[in-house]
This record gives structure tokens, C-alpha cells and sequence, in this order.
């Protein structure tokens, strides 16, 4: 099918997100597309779109019965891409049966992303049904009979790995773990339960943490969340890079994000007042553990030079607070600062007490970053007036968490709406209009002669040259 990946992406905007109208859609734009032309489009509009021919009347499809995916060419199969995520378990199965590459290859194309336990589950059967497995090379008791998971398994699942069994992790061959142990690191959807085992694998393999080197942290990613408060003060976190790879972790609970900022700040020999730009950067995420003292501290040169990756840092509020005091030191009072500065806050702008907040012009409003509206305490963002909220802005009023929803009165949430609208007030529009300053003319024109600008300018020396000569 010459000019499938045309109709699909075409079928893929306009169909809805069921399989029964994916079946119908998909027949459709299949049959037209192989309609022989080599200028063939696909047009926009509501429905499917059949394929036209420039040049040539559009002729329409002929209409086909909807056909389950098991009747459907590996072709189509693949240019459903990540439309298999859509699937129900039975459908999935059907794919699964006839096109078990194909399904894998989606799955590995989708790494990184989060897709819905059925489809992961379809494909973890899929790659167990076709893989040869023995019993588990692992000498414990416990492991005998586990089927653990071999390299070519954890390589073909991908995300899909999340559908291993604790045990079936912990029972992996040391080299298979060797050989996988980033690409474990890198899935997503795995549970506590799965990252414990992950971690305890890795301790069968390297020994005590406090005996690891910096390589192996740089390879766990999120197995190195299973590290309680005491084993992540065993790592060695002398250096700033071994810091920022577990910094890129998110899912940190307070009391181990500190643990690795006192790691690194004692390993390193470092003091808060001596972090350079590049530290607070490396720190990432862990900053969010800083009291309101150790904020203090943080030297303002230093603070201003990366203030805009600091504001993507989702802290509490207390944090929050207390970087918003830094910026101030920077930036001026919040009354003073100019959409410019709200942008580069980020999340630091959620730190702004009610006050502050109140005290904005409502023009600054758009400014905000989605996420610090999402950071905003609920009984802070409740006394934002009617007209503040109005002027938040599509994305912003999208922003708005259901928390602070309920704590709006009528005229507030009518306000939302209008901003979720795009809508602008009137008042506003005219205020606008009326605030705009005074066309004035660049000269007068001589009589009969029109007063346009551009016209005048081009045109005054032939006419004054004319009216002498009379």
C-alpha cells in the first residue's frame, strides 16, 4: 500500500479512539489509497478521507464491512504504530497471534511513555510465549523453577518488562543483569516491589553500596528509588555527575532526597555558601530538600545565573516560599516584576503569599508558567479576583487543579471558563482600543492633495514642484 503513510495519518486525526470506528476508518482509507496516482492526497475533513487524484474527479471508496484486526495485513497492522495501545486484551491477543514482531517493534518505539496494562501485558505474553527459557541460572532456593528473564527478553519488552514478577527480577542471571541493568533502570512503570528486588539483584552483584563505584549509580535510574535514607548515605557522592543522575529522579520522598544532598555536601566537602551554578543544577531535584537556613545561604550570583531551572522544580510550598524570597533579592519586590521575570520563575512564583498575589496586575496574569499554577496552595489561588483568573489564559486556566476549583466562588469559576474560552472581556478590549496613542499626520498635504502618510512622502516634491510652475 504505496500511500499508506498519507491516509493513515489522515484516518489518525479525523477517526475517533474506538476500535469498531478504527476498523471501519482503516478499511476505507486502505481501499482508497490504492487507487493508482502519483499525486494522490489525502484531503482534511470529517470522516474518512479517501485519497483523490489531482486532476481527477474524487471518487469515493466503496463501503466495506468493519473486519477485526485478525483479518487485517501486517501492513495496516504497522501503520497503526501506537493506535495498538487502543486495543481491548482480546484484539491485542489477535494481534499478538499473528503479528508477535510487529507488536514488539510498537512496543519498543513506545519506551519511555506509559502505556495501559493491556497492551503491555499483550506484549510481555507475546515475547514469553515465543522465548525458549529454562529454569533460572540463579543457584538460591528460592529461584528454582522461576523463569527468569533472559537479555533478548528484557531487550524486546521494553516497557513491557513492568509485567515481571519480583522474583523473576531477583532470580536473573548476574550477566543478564550486567548486561540490562540500564535499560531496567529506565522503565517506568515498574512498582516498589519490582525495584526492591532490582536493588537487592544489585547488591547480590556488586556488594555493599558503600563498596560501588561511580558507574554502577550512573547505571540503576529509578532502581536506585528501593535505597532507603541510610543506604543512600553509603553511596559515594563526591562528584556532582553521580549527584545529577539521581537527581533526574523525581519520585524522591523528602527524607532521601536529603540524605543525598548531605551525602553529596559531605562527601565533596562542600558548604552551601561555596555552591557554584553548576552544583545547583547538578543537585536538582534534591534542593527541594533545603530548609529555609540553607536557602539563605545560597549565594545570590549564583541562584540568578540558573533561577530558570530551579523554577521547573516542583517543591512544597514552604521550599517554594522561601526560593521566591531568593528571587527578590534578584528580581526586586513581586510588584515591581514584569512578565519577563514570571516566565523565568517558573514554579517559584507559586511562593507569592496572598498578598503578593492580589497585588499583580491582572495584564501579568498570562505570564505564569502551567506549572506554577498547579503549585499554587488551594486557599492561595482562591484570592485571585474574577478578573485575575479571567486573565490566566487557556493554558493556565487549564492548569488549575480540581483542589482549587472547588475553593472558587461563582463570578470566579465563570471567570475561569472564560479564560479556558480564550474569551476577552469587553471592558478590557476597550481599554485597549482607548489606550491606544493618536495617529498624527508626518506634514499637512496641500489642498486636494490626500493626507496618507506613505503617499505624501513619496509624492510631495512633484506636487509642490507642480503648483510653482502655475
Amino acid at each position: 500500500m504505496w500511500c499508506s503513510g498519507r491516509c493513515s495519518s489522515a484516518c489518525f486525526r479525523t477517526m475517533p479512539l474506538l476500535t469498531s470506528t478504527l476498523w471501519t476508518s482503516w478499511g476505507t482509507c486502505s481501499a482508497a489509497c490504492r487507487q493508482p496516482s502519483s499525486t494522490t492526497e489525502c484531503p482534511q475533513g470529517p470522516g474518512p478521507p479517501p485519497c483523490t487524484a489531482s486532476g481527477a474527479a474524487q471518487t469515493s471508496a466503496p463501503s466495506r464491512r468493519p473486519r477485526p484486526p485478525q483479518n487485517w495485513t501486517a501492513e495496516t497492522i504497522q501503520d497503526m504504530g501506537p493506535f495498538l495501545a487502543l486495543f481491548s486484551g482480546d484484539e491485542l491477543s489477535s494481534v499478538a497471534t499473528k503479528f508477535p514482531d510487529i507488536l514488539q517493534q510498537t512496543a519498543s518505539e513506545m519506551a519511555g511513555t506509559s502505556p495501559p496494562q493491556e497492551f503491555l501485558w499483550a506484549v510481555f505474553e507475546s515475547v514469553r510465549n515465543g522465548s525458549e527459557r529454562g529454569p533460572s541460572a540463579d543457584p538460591s532456593p528460592g529461584c528454582l523453577g522461576v523463569g527468569a528473564p533472559s537479555s533478548d527478553d528484557i531487550f524486546r519488552l521494553a516497557e513491557a518488562n513492568a509485567c515481571w514478577a519480583p522474583e523473576a527480577l531477583l532470580c536473573m542471571g548476574e550477566d543478564v543483569f550486567l548486561r540490562n541493568v540500564e535499560l531496567l533502570g529506565a522503565v517506568r512503570g515498574f512498582g516498589p516491589p519490582q525495584l526492591t528486588a532490582l536493588k537487592e539483584k544489585a547488591v547480590q552483584v556488586w556488594d555493599a553500596p558503600s563498596h560501588w563505584r561511580e558507574h554502577h549509580i550512573l547505571s540503576l535510574g529509578r532502581i536506585a528509588l528501593a535505597f532507603n535514607e541510610r543506604e543512600l548515605g553509603q553511596l559515594g557522592l563526591s562528584a556532582i555527575d553521580t549527584v545529577a543522575s539521581l537527581s533526574q529522579q523525581t519520585e524522591w520522598t523528602p527524607g532521601q532526597a536529603k540524605s543525598i544532598l548531605r551525602g553529596f555536601l559531605e562527601d565533596s566537602g562542600s558548604r552551601i555558601q561555596d555552591l557554584k551554578s553548576f552544583h545547583l543544577v547538578g543537585l536538582g531535584a534534591t534542593l527541594c530538600a533545603m530548609n529555609a537556613t540553607e536557602i539563605s545561604l545560597i549565594r545570590v550570583s549564583e541562584f540568578r545565573a540558573v533561577v530558570a531551572r530551579i523554577g521547573t522544580l516542583v517543591c512544597s510550598t514552604d521550599v517554594l516560599a522561601e526560593f521566591k524570597k531568593k528571587a527578590e533579592a534578584v528580581f526586586g519586590n513581586p510588584a515591581e516584576w514584569s512578565s519577563s521575570v514570571l516566565q523565568e520563575l517558573g514554579t517559584i512564583a507559586a511562593g507569592l503569599t496572598k498578598e503578593e498575589l492580589r497585588m499583580l496586575d491582572k495584564d501579568l496574569m498570562p505570564y505564569f508558567q502551567p506549572s506554577a499554577i498547579r503549585c499554587l496552595p488551594d486557599e492561595i489561588f482562591k484570592e485571585l479576583s474574577a478578573e485575575q483568573i479571567a486573565a490566566l489564559g487557556p493554558e493556565n486556566a487549564a492548569a488549575v487543579t480540581p483542589a482549587q476549583r472547588r475553593q472558587l466562588g461563582v463570578w470566579q469559576l465563570q471567570s475561569l471558563q472564560r479564560a479556558l474560552d480564550g474569551d476577552k472581556p469587553r471592558a478590557w478590549q476597550d481599554a485597549a482600543l482607548s489606550a491606544r496613542p493618536p495617529r498624527t499626520p508626518l506634514a499637512r498635504a496641500p489642498p486636494g492633495v490626500s493626507a496618507s502618510g506613505g503617499l505624501w512622502l513619496g509624492c510631495s516634491l512633484p506636487v509642490l514642484m507642480l503648483q510653482l510652475l502655475r
